[in-house]
């Protein structure tokens, strides 16, 4: 499938080999919030993720995903498994 997109959307837009690598970073950031693992964790990070990076991008579009990264950080500092992590950290 993902062969076929290529395909389609290859003479529409300019090919790269860096496509998709915002959405890439943004879904680790999901992951590693919600917990890995946990599948209503990371809807629940996902959510939480759109709506700081909305609300800083209103008042400071440069440093929307800075402050993801900070919240990101922070999460992982006080609950090292995430927001919903399953098993032990070791």
């Amino acid at each position: 499938m993902a062969g076929l997109a290529g395909i389609i959307a290859g003479p529409l837009t300019t090919i790269d080999p860096l496509m998709g690598g915002e959405m890439l970073i943004s879904s680790f950031v999901v992951i590693v919030i919600g917990g890995l693992g946990s599948l209503r964790g990371a809807v629940i990070a996902a959510l939480l993720i759109d709506a700081v990076q909305t609300l800083a991008e209103f008042f400071n579009t440069d440093l929307a995903m800075v402050i993801v990264y900070i919240l990101m950080a922070a999460i992982l500092v006080f609950i090292p498994r995430g927001l919903l992590g399953e098993g032990k950290f070791e």
